[in-house]
């Protein structure tokens, strides 16, 4: 664990391979360590650098893994630096990473997650934009050459506490952040709870080909800019079963997922021995998880060349989607319009949800035997902004005059069966309906929520035969209310909503 509990690693250490011939980086890293082992304590302050990315090999996958887990990112700038892409893409990535956490890269005037440390004197118009307006850390020497400055140099001890100093300001003010907020992200799918939980809309915008990646990171700027949550990308994690976990996860808890599509089938799972690709993969978690086809945007070019395809199996998969309702097609100088599309409908659906919450209470009723897990679900109703009106008397102390209250302000009613017996459900059910009948109070739906110990719902529906539009809900395999048990009250009320 890091020194900041939110993140794996402290720091992350971005630099040109090129500039390490002489061991100057690693020189360079060992001494930073050891300087931050003195107010932090050995081991404490967790680095990343990478150790095996040579010139002429392909884009390490550790690395967009390890820039999502690293708190701060430290360039060591040169000319060497500025002519890779790989450099720049780390620290692209990196940023946006940030940004799509809805966190941010400043804390104050003065603290920056991004830091870089000058090791040439290079004009301040070549920096890139990430840079500008902050003044980096000189580790040159300006009377020889620009060569960066050496272990052995005081200038160099100097100019390392200088940067210590950097590191250690924004790691307090994180660090004070992070306890504030209080949030265990140990769990690798829970990408910054805090932020997520802060943004009602969630976009999935799957993985695509290396053709449309820019689309993607315009579309992801967009919606940064509209306050709507974007999942991380997806890879990495690259490994098959890690990617499913993550990927499943996310898709669960969007608002919407967003599928781009083209000739081209993307990148193959590591370790997938079916070949399958990244952007047909999650297509497939999305149709799993998302039953509603409403959930789901594709979009595919106006002018598909399937003579370009490849893959048979992904030939096939396009032409299936042809005529499917979630199909948005448009040139590619109209992906724009795709964007807006999203925010439309997003749009929609909070109008939508505003109105059902505006027009939905309910009227949770328990035994005393079910007390802790019925108040569990009536807190749940009251997060999500829902009215909700509870009773919980044992069958001697009841007020009828109560339940007549709660009956008529709800339009919901919720009765949970747990440990309770079957007859005392019956008995509620009976009261509730002829209270309902003679008062004529406005409740349209009436659910029986189960509870542990385990029940069979085949079996309660048998007891209560003699009860008309009474919908059953079975949690009773969790002591938990299951997310998609819940779901299921919501969705139940919003389609028995009267018009």
């Amino acid at each position: 664990m890091a020194y900041l509990t939110s993140y794996e690693y402290d720091i992350f250490i971005s630099y040109a391979h090129a500039d390490n011939k002489r061991k100057w980086v690693d020189n360079f890293c060992k001494y930073l360590k050891d300087l931050l082992a003195i107010p932090y304590g050995d081991n404490i302050i967790k680095i990343w650098k990478d150790e095996t990315l040579t010139s002429n090999q392909l884009f390490n996958k550790e690395i967009p893994n390890a820039l999502n887990k690293s708190a701060l990112f430290i360039s060591l700038l040169s000319n060497n630096y500025l002519k890779s892409k790989y450099c720049l893409k780390e620290l692209e990535w990196f940023c946006q990473h940030v940004k799509n956490k809805g966190e941010s890269l400043s804390y104050g005037k003065n603290y920056s997650r991004v830091i870089h440390l000058l090791m040439a004197d290079i004009s301040k118009h070549r920096w890139p934009v990430e840079f500008q307006g902050k003044l980096g850390v000189p580790f040159y020497d300006e009377n020889y050459m620009n060569f960066p400055l050496q272990p052995d140099e005081k200038r160099f001890d100097t100019a390392c506490k200088k940067l210590c100093s950097a590191i250690a300001k924004i790691l307090e003010a994180m660090k004070n952040n992070e306890q504030n907020l209080s949030v265990d992200q140990s769990d690798p799918t829970n990408e910054s709870q805090h932020s997520i939980e802060a943004h009602p809309q969630k976009v999935f915008l799957a993985s695509t080909s290396d053709s449309l990646k820019h689309y993607v990171k315009r579309m992801r700027k967009v919606f940064h800019e509209k306050n709507i949550y974007v999942f991380d990308s997806i890879p990495p994690p690259y490994n098959a079963d890690e990617h499913e976990k993550k990927a499943r996860h996310n898709i669960k808890e969007s608002t919407l997922c967003l599928h781009l599509l083209n000739e081209y089938d993307g990148e193959e799972i590591d370790g997938d021995s079916t070949f399958q690709t990244y952007p047909l993969k999650q297509l497939d978690i999305a149709e799993e998880e998302k039953k509603d086809p409403k959930d789901q945007l594709i979009w595919l070019p106006k002018k598909l060349d399937y003579s370009l395809i490849d893959s048979d199996t992904y030939q096939d998969r396009l032409i299936k989607l042809e005529n499917d309702d979630r199909v948005i097609r448009t040139n590619t100088t109209e992906m724009s319009e795709i964007s807006k599309i999203v925010i439309k409908e997003l749009e929609a659906r909070k109008k939508s949800k505003e109105k059902i919450i505006t027009n939905t209470s309910y009227f949770v009723d328990t035994h005393i035997n079910d007390l802790l897990l019925a108040t569990s679900l009536h807190n749940h109703l009251v997060q999500h902004q829902f009215l909700s009106y509870f009773s919980a008397r044992n069958d001697e102390s009841d007020p009828l005059k109560q339940f007549d209250n709660c009956l008529s302000k709800a339009n919901t009613l919720l009765i949970v069966y747990g440990k309770v017996n079957v007859k005392w459900v019956i008995a509620r059910l009976f009261e509730a309906m002829k209270i309902i009948t003679i008062q004529e109070y406005p409740v349209h739906k009436t659910i029986v929520f189960m509870l542990p110990p385990q029940k069979k719902t085949t079996e309660l529906k048998e007891k209560l035969k003699f009860f008309k539009n009474i919908q059953m809900i079975n949690n009773s395999n969790s002591e938990d209310i299951l997310p998609d048990n819940f779901q299921k009250i919501i969705t139940s009320n919003q389609q028995g909503m009267p018009s």
